[in-house]
């Protein structure tokens, strides 16, 4: 196609190209066609800026962004003049078009230089109306299983699982051999060999395929048992057989995510209790009710244990969130003296599980202690103070919360509104009002939410 036939191929002043979003790329594009090169490079490197600072394809809005461009399949030629990278993506745009006939010449370019950051942009190809332009996504998805590394398609993984869920046309058959490419015996071991390379999502996505096609193996269960995210040990603790695996179960008794010593701890059957005694012994100290209270059981089901005198020792020896919560559930009053001394301790986890000690035991008292601890200095306290304050919601506590917020520090101020929002009434609109007049941004965007959120409540009531 001749440029002078192309009425958007001028020469007139080129706009500023200060653009940041892909919604704005449609208003510049004409520029990147035009026959004066150094404005066709500037406008081309914005749009190739803008594309690559777009973090989650989100198919349906980049579909709208882009497929009103005025592109024919000759033009495609004309990014063949700009670097390879910002060609790269121009066609990646132009994938996206409406015309048919250019989403396939596009792809087709993608298909003969196959990069990471293009790869989605042919996965969401495979979904297009057009039979030709689905076959021609299909064909470079192809190559790229023959020619590619596994990591390739496993960056794109969400999109991969995207293909199941097309209504258009069933792609169940190319997600598949992916699938099969990926997980093939030579792939694993390579895709395991560097798998600390790889972010959370994707360790998740390989590890949960391993157990869906039931390729555990000792040694993958010890990789997931060792991956610092909970959700992917939660994966090897849910599809193992656990409960014949004593070592397994006392290693999971001590992970240090809640859900999965309560996984662990439900694991253990009844007659099973001596073979985790030493781990059961250890667990009545947990941070976690549940497993607590699990061992205690299991424990009582062995032999008769004063679990009183247990956790008395071990406050007076070393102290612990468990011990001192658990001197509560098996104590009575007589021991309030001793959970007020730990409201003085240094270490905020421990003021913080003395007040909620104290609830168990005393609640009024609790009460009481929680409005005096709401201007302390950290943030975990000031959070079970107000998880005691609203567990038990009163007209009379709101004379007691308003000088508390005049006096506090912001992050004092923002728990107090938090508790606030829980009162019903006409009078608390006002602390809201209050709350924005605050000179702290934050503080002054969670009044104008509350107050917001109260508005709409009222108004339904009224």
């Amino acid at each position: 196609m001749a440029i002078f036939n192309n009425p958007f191929k001028s020469n007139k002043p080129s706009p500023d190209f200060n653009i940041t979003k892909p919604s704005q790329v449609a208003g510049i594009f004409n520029w990147v066609l035009n026959e004066n090169e150094e404005v066709a490079r500037r406008a081309a490197a914005t749009v190739h800026r803008v594309l690559k600072a777009e973090t989650s394809f989100k198919r349906k809005g980049l579909y709208n962004s882009f497929k009103y461009i005025n592109l024919q399949p000759d033009d495609l030629q004309l990014f063949e003049r700009f670097e390879s990278h910002i060609a790269l993506s121009l066609y990646a745009i132009a994938s996206m078009n409406g015309n048919g006939y250019v989403r396939e010449a596009a792809v087709q370019k993608l298909s003969s230089i196959p990069e990471s950051s293009t790869f989605p942009f042919i996965l969401f190809r495979l979904g297009d109306w057009v039979p030709a332009v689905r076959a021609q996504a299909e064909n470079s998805v192809r190559k790229l299983i023959e020619e590619a590394k596994p990591s390739f398609f496993i960056e794109h993984h969400k999109i991969i699982d995207w293909l199941i869920h097309v209504e258009r046309v069933d792609l169940g058959a190319i997600h598949e051999e992916i699938s099969q490419f990926l997980f093939s015996a030579k792939n694993i071991n390579e895709l395991l060999q560097t798998i600390d390379e790889y972010p959370e999502g994707s360790r998740y996505y390989l590890f949960k395929n391993l157990v869906n096609r039931q390729l555990l193996t000792p040694s993958i269960v010890e990789l997931i048992l060792n991956d610092s995210s909970y959700l992917i040990r939660l994966l090897a603790v849910k599809n193992s057989d656990i409960m014949d695996n004593p070592a397994l179960v006392k290693k999971l008794l001590s992970d240090k995510n809640q859900k999965i010593r309560i996984y662990a701890i439900n694991s253990i059957q009844i007659g099973q209790e001596q073979l985790y005694k030493k781990a059961l012994y250890h667990s009545i100290f947990d941070s976690s009710f549940l497993v607590r209270s699990k061992a205690r059981d299991l424990i009582s089901r062995m032999e008769e244990v004063n679990f009183y005198k247990l956790y008395q020792d071990r406050i007076n020896q070393q102290p612990s969130i468990g011990a001192i919560i658990g001197l509560a559930e098996t104590g009575s009053k007589a021991d309030i003296p001793k959970l007020e001394m730990f409201m003085l301790s240094e270490t905020s986890k421990y003021r913080s599980a003395s007040l909620f000690a104290l609830s168990i035991l005393d609640f009024d008292t609790a009460k009481s202690k929680a409005f005096e601890l709401l201007e302390d200095s950290s943030n975990m306290v000031k959070k079970m103070c107000a998880n005691i304050i609203t567990s038990s919601r009163s007209a009379r506590d709101l004379p007691r919360l308003r000088p508390i917020f005049d006096s506090g520090d912001h992050d004092t101020k923002r728990y107090v509104l938090k508790i606030i929002s829980q009162y019903g009434g006409w009078s608390v609109a006002g602390d809201f009002l209050k709350g924005i007049q605050e000179p702290n941004e934050m503080l002054k965007y969670m009044a104008y939410a509350c107050l917001k959120s109260w508005y709409v409540y009222s108004m339904r009531l009224a």
